[in-house]
Parts: structure tokens; sequence; C-alpha cells
């Protein structure tokens, strides 16, 4: 034991006092002694001993106020230890939830926060004072949930609720951004039982969630690859096969009314059987489109001229219940598309809508105009293939019909899906591949009874984007001589292309197959002007029929004909020139100016 001057000036003078008084009192006693023993208070007893008891009397108080003092502040120091003790164990506490790799914070009944760990201020990006002793409810949850999940956790304090072990709700963080929590949920109570807060444990499962909405973005962005995949093969065997079809119908249907000029009826007759090969030239089109492969001829476009020519022209389609307002921007940048398809775009969307609104009174708005769009713009499109942000022409159509519930939007571009009794599905398909094709995006947004708005977006054209020059059509009555060597596989076909070919003027050699043709211009070199190869036929490569001609004579003109768009042909031909393209089912006037086009042109010098 340490002690002090002063309780060591204490003690001294309390040890002094005790040992004058003990002699005083030794005195005394002999006093007494010498009067007698019998005046003698503790008669019987030594004096030695009253002496010895009195000094230690003496001495033990004074020894007892100065290990009271000491007492007292061993007392002190065992408090302090005491709080030491647990400020350290709060200390290491704190540090043991700094170190778990989930958020934990706990709420008194008032929903005040009265504990928040080091990964709970890392998500919310505030500091300790920031959010301590701060009502949770106000400043960390979002305004559209924050009264109802307000009123849950004061059930949850009075015990009218059991508390949900797993919930997932969002937060909002000091910089105002909204992150997705999984909370697992404990009520704290007192010693007597009663609820005095709430303990969470949380995750930021934001992140994953986006993750997770990205792979169900990819997925669907996979099967509709998939879906394209299968159509791109499906319509490669109706481009051939349906379009010679076609080409049968129409070609004969062509040739037949130069020979009947002098019979109305069986011009009827003739109008009738061309329209429906048309039509369903028609659909075989669409699905090319929607596959995208659809054959574009691209220059600058004015989507308001087209809304307004093709608005004029439905009008009296859709029908007299139905009001078509428009809204078009006057000075709508153009862009970069063909003119076209797009008006198949717009027609389609029309149609559609009239189609939703029916026989009841209703209205379609059209509206063009020009907008910036960023990437969350661009997110929330059916067609998002990486699009650039940047500026956009967007049309929108909107009708008052029916519209969709959620279980019938994801399926709106999918082929051959309709709602409507008599309609084939390809519309809406034939709308979403056109516009994937011209490097845009499409958004529809719609509910049961409130109608349907289609967005589609297209990019601008550059600044330097000119049109191109129109082109030359073949002059009237235009024919043509030589030897024409033509390479079909179907015998209609090669039936009708020869009767065409001799319409204007040429000779044809028609043969079946690849092999047929390279003996053909083997056995007569220099005979033929030309060859019209029909790109896919069954029994060989029409890429090593075309390499083998060129090898035979290598100045020899080949015309390729396919029911597949010319771009298409043309990658498949790399490295593989052609002189001419046609696209099958053609007529009498196409042919002739594919030939005059190609037989006319300049040699190369």
């Amino acid at each position: 034991m340490v002690m002090s001057r002063a309780s060591r000036q204490r003690l001294r003078f309390r040890t002094a006092f005790g040992v004058a008084a003990a002699a005083a009192l030794l005195a005394l006693a002999a006093w007494w002694w010498r009067k007698g023993a019998a005046a003698f208070p503790w008669a019987g007893v030594p004096i030695a001993v009253v002496a010895a008891a009195g000094m230690l009397w003496i001495v033990a108080s004074g020894w007892a106020a100065v290990w009271r003092r000491y007492g007292a502040r061993h007392e002190g120091r065992r408090r302090r230890q005491a709080e030491r003790e647990l400020r350290a164990q709060r200390d290491h506490g704190q540090q043991l939830l700094d170190v778990v790799g989930s958020m934990v914070i706990t709420l008194d009944r008032h929903g005040r926060v009265t504990l928040a760990n080091r990964k709970c201020l890392e998500v919310l990006r505030c500091t300790e004072g920031d959010i301590v002793g701060h009502d949770w409810f106000g400043d960390f949850v979002p305004e559209q949930g924050r009264d109802a999940t307000r009123q849950a956790f004061h059930r949850l304090i009075a015990g009218d609720l059991e508390p949900a072990e797993d919930f997932e709700n969002p937060v909002l963080t000091a910089d105002g951004e909204e992150r997705t929590i999984a909370w697992h949920n404990a009520l704290m109570r007192d010693d007597d039982g009663r609820i005095i807060g709430t303990l969470s444990s949380g995750t930021d499962i934001t992140d994953r969630l986006r993750a997770e909405e990205e792979r169900r973005r990819l997925d669907a962005k996979i099967q509709q690859a998939q879906k394209l995949e299968s159509l791109e093969v499906l319509t490669g065997g109706i481009a051939h096969d349906f379009n010679n079809l076609l080409m049968a119908i129409l070609g004969n249907a062509s040739l037949a009314r130069a020979e009947v000029e002098h019979s109305p009826q069986a011009l009827a007759s003739l109008s009738d059987i061309e329209e429906a090969a048309r039509r369903a030239a028609d659909l075989c089109r669409q699905m090319l489109a929607y596959a995208g492969r659809g054959q574009l001829t691209v220059e600058p476009v004015n989507l308001s001229e087209i809304v307004t020519d093709m608005a004029r022209m439905l009008r009296a389609t859709i029908g007299k219940a139905v009001t078509l307002r428009l809204g078009c921007a006057a000075d709508l940048p153009p862009v970069m598309a063909d003119a076209t398809q797009l008006r198949q775009v717009i027609m389609n969307l029309i149609i559609n809508g009239a189609e939703a609104i029916g026989d009841q009174p209703g209205v379609i708005e059209v509206s063009t105009e020009a907008m910036d769009c960023d990437r969350d713009c661009l997110r929330g499109t059916h067609v998002d293939d990486g699009l650039k942000e940047g500026r956009y022409v967007v049309v929108r159509v909107a009708d008052t019909g029916c519209g969709m519930d959620p279980d019938t939007l994801p399926r709106v571009f999918d082929p051959f899906f309709t709602t409507k009794f008599t309609g084939r599905g390809l519309g809406l398909a034939a709308v979403h591949g056109i516009v994937r094709r011209h490097h845009g995006a499409i958004r529809v947004d719609s509910r049961p009874g409130c109608g349907a708005t289609f967005t589609t977006l297209l990019p601008v054209a550059e600044a330097d984007a000119v049109a191109p020059p129109p082109a030359d059509s073949a002059a009237a009555g235009w024919r043509g001589h030589g030897t024409v060597l033509l390479v079909a596989d179907e015998e209609s076909v090669r039936d009708l292309g020869g009767r065409m070919l001799a319409r204007l003027g040429f000779s044809p050699v028609c043969v079946a197959d690849g092999g047929q043709a390279v003996t053909a211009v083997e056995a007569r070199p220099g005979a033929f002007v030309c060859v019209l190869l029909d790109l896919i036929t069954p029994q060989d490569d029409g890429v090593a029929m075309l390499r083998e001609l060129q090898r035979l004579q290598p100045v020899l003109p080949v015309i390729v004909s396919s029911g597949q768009p010319g771009d298409d042909v043309a990658r498949r031909l790399a490295g593989h020139p052609v002189a001419g393209y046609v696209q099958k089912p053609y007529s009498l006037d196409a042919l002739a100016a594919c030939l005059r086009a190609v037989l006319e042109r300049p040699p190369p010098a």
C-alpha cells in the first residue's frame, strides 16, 4: 500500500496521541492503586493489560480510519477496472461485428438505430454518427415503401406480428442509391421478456439481382437467337422451294396476259391468280424480315414523311370507328434505312392497333421525335444488342385497344404467335426483325384494358449521309440476243425461265444442276453470253459450281438468282464475285432489267 504524505502525518499523530493517552491511563491507575484496590474500577485486572488495551484501541482507531480511506480508494480502483473490462469487452464485440461479412444493425422500440457495424456503414456509405441515433425508416428506407415498413415494425414491436426470418427490401444509401438487402431478423427482449427492439443481419444482394437479371436477359437473347436460327433454316428452304412455286405462278400468269389481251374474263382470272401469289410472296418476305434477312436498300429516310404517307393510305383501311391522329416532328433528322421496310413497320403497327381496338370506337396516335437515349433507356427494349448511347429518332404508335396482360407481353414478337382469330402472327414478328436489322430497338408498354404503346428507336444518320442516285430502269420493250445458260433444279422454273428468256430475244439452254452446266460450258466454249444460276440446288453446291464455271471461262458473266436476300448471297459468295443478282420470284421486267445492266456494262479496262 502506498500512502500519501498527509495520511502518514495523520497516522503519526494518532500513534503519538495513543502513546500519551496510555501513559496517562497508567498514571491514573497507579493513583487508584495507592488509594486502595477497592476504589479501582477494574479490580483484579492487571494494570499493564488495561494500559495495553487502551493503547491498542487508540492505535486501532487511527488505523481503522486509514483502512476506511484505503478501502474507498480500492473500491474506486475496482470500479474503474470493471469499466475498463466492460469497455474492452464492448470493443471486442464491436471488432467481432466489424469482421462479419454481413450488415448488423439494431433498432430500439422507436425505430432509432442503436448499433451498426462496419459492413453496414460501408453499404450505406455513411459514418457511425450519420446512422446511430437516427430514424431508420425516415433516413434509410425509400419513400415508396416507407410507411408500410414502419407500420410493420410497430406491429412487430407491439407483438402483433411475428418477425420474418428472411426478408428482402430496398434501402437508401447516403448518396441516394437504392440497394436491395436480404435481412435475417430477430427480436431483442429485456430480463422480463418485454420487446425492446430488433436485431437484424443483412446481405447486400443488389449486384446478385442485377447479375441474375442480366443472365435472364442473356438467356432470353439466346433463346431469341435460337428462334431466329431455326426460322432462318426454315426460311432458307421456303425461300427456295416456295419461291420456285411462286415463280411458276407469277411467270406463267405474266406470259398468259400477252396471249389473252382480248379476253376480259381471262384477264380478271389472271389478276386474281397474281394477287394470290403476291400475298403468298408477302408472307415469305415477312418471315425473311423477322429473321433479319430481308433485302435492304439503305438511304437517308425521313420517318415523319413515311408516317404521313402511310397514314394517308391506311385511313380508309382501319375502319371508320378508329380515329388516326398524327404528331410528327417537322425538323426530324434522317435515319439510314430501307424506306420500303420502314413503311411495313408503320403499316403493321397501325393495323395491329386497329385490330386491338376492334369494332369499338378508339384512337391510334402516331408521333415522331428525336431524343438522346442513354444506356438505361436502351436496356428496357426488346432489341438491345449492345446499342450505343446517342441520338435516336423515335416513332410511337399508341392505341386505346384491349391491351395485353403480363403473360402476353413477352411473346408479342414471337413468330406465329397471335391472340387474334384471323391473325397469322407474322406482323409484329416482321417489325421486330426489321428494327433489329436497322440496328434499332423497340419497346412495348401495355396493360389489360389500357391499350398498348409501341416505341421504335432508330439511330440518327451520320451528318455526311447522302441519298443514292435513282436506279436506271430498263427501257420498255428491251430485247437482247445470244445464248443464255439457265441452271435451275425445278423443271417448272427451267421451263418458265426459258420462255422468259425467249420472250426477251435470247436462245435459252436449260440444265438441271452444276455438273450439266460445267459440261455445257466445256462443250461449247464462248457460246454463252451469260449464265443465269440458281444458287441453291439440292444435288450440289452452288459456290463450287460458280468456282468451276469461272475457272473454265473467267470472263463469262454469271447472274445469280435466289430466294435469299442479296447481302446474304454476297456473304456466301465471298471471294467469287458475280455480275448480277435477281431475287426470286422475279418478274419478266425484273429479269430484263438485270440482263440489260449486265450485258450492256462496259468491259473492265
